[in-house]
């Protein structure tokens, strides 16, 4: 990603609760360093690959963001076509992953 650096300075400096991205196509979560900690960086799969691809097939990510406290929790439920369906159809989506992500602030 073209300004990598700069943008992970820009949260070292200034924080961010979340960032979502899906600039590699692939389903990752990393974390990187926020002015308050840890920041979850999520991406997903691009929505036009198959099963079978060489990549992960497509997939998306439900966040459902809750207050606690004087923060927040968001829990991720990513759910994806399966790697086995045929790419002819009929596709199969499953439950590819699950987290709960806490602000750090309560």
């Amino acid at each position: 990603m073209i300004g990598a650096v700069r943008l992970r300075r820009v949260i070292a400096d200034a924080g961010a609760e979340l960032v979502l991205h899906g600039h590699t196509h692939l389903d990752t979560i990393e974390h990187i360093a926020g002015a308050q900690g840890s920041v979850p960086c999520l991406c997903v799969p691009a929505s036009a690959y198959l099963p079978r691809h060489k990549k992960p097939p497509a997939a998306f990510n439900r966040i459902d963001i809750a207050r606690q406290g004087n923060g927040w929790t968001a829990d991720l439920t990513r759910i994806g076509l399966s790697q086995d369906a045929d790419p002819k159809g009929p596709f199969k989506f499953q439950t590819l992953h699950e987290q709960r992500f806490p602000s750090g602030v309560t």
